[in-house]
């Protein structure tokens, strides 16, 4: 093992690598492969994990995004989602899509006022119930249904309401490198999830 500083070693671990470079300290994931016809063993790299330094230790690389990227509204829709789905089972002599449309179209108008190919394009529901069409959306069982999900709502959380809606409006879901990834929580959205028995990946 080549001689490096007991704070870089400490970094090092099954599977990884280190290579220095003039004064500084790279981590890499490897592997090792039997080169064919010989017995021989070649180290065979995995990729860059991040660089070492005395003072930081591991700075872990950031990954490079690739293509397009997507951000969802996720929070507040996955809320509704979990305490209010039997309304939409509630509608099971309606044909499926139509059950769909009167809950999200109620999830987006207990949020934002209204419902329309706009908001359902930037919120999570349309990956839950992709396909909807909100010009065909009879008022009236939205009305109801925004009712419902208010009452739920009010009777769930109480005076905590207020800070459950505020703290999850601030996660997302984001597209990158063709996957789906949830932002980060608050530490206070933590405790409100735990507190409530709420679940974040649906």
């Amino acid at each position: 093992m080549a001689n490096h500083p007991d704070w870089v070693l400490k970094h090092k671990r099954k599977g990884t690598y280190i290579n220095r470079v003039k004064d500084k300290y790279y981590l890499y994931a490897a592997h090792s492969e039997r080169i064919p016809g010989t017995g021989k063993v070649r180290r065979v790299s995995d990729g860059y994990i991040g660089r070492i330094t005395e003072k930081e230790g591991l700075i872990l690389s950031k990954p490079k995004i690739k293509g397009s990227i997507e951000v969802l509204e996720y929070g507040r829709e996955a809320v509704i989602f979990q305490l209010c789905y039997r309304f939409m089972e509630s509608h099971a002599l309606l044909s499926e899509d139509a059950a769909k449309m009167f809950f999200c179209a109620g999830i987006l108008t207990y949020l934002h006022g209204r419902a329309d190919a706009y908001l359902y394009g930037k919120s999570w529901v349309s990956l839950q119930f992709p396909g909807l069409l909100f010009s065909q959306t009879p008022s009236f069982e939205v009305e109801r249904m925004v009712a419902k999900i208010s009452s739920v709502l009010q009777d769930h959380f109480g005076e905590d309401l207020e800070q459950v809606m505020l703290l999850s409006g601030g996660l997302y879901k984001v597209q990158a490198n063709r996957g789906w990834h949830m932002s980060e929580e608050h530490e206070l959205l933590g405790h409100m999830r735990k507190r409530y028995g709420l679940i974040w990946e649906l």
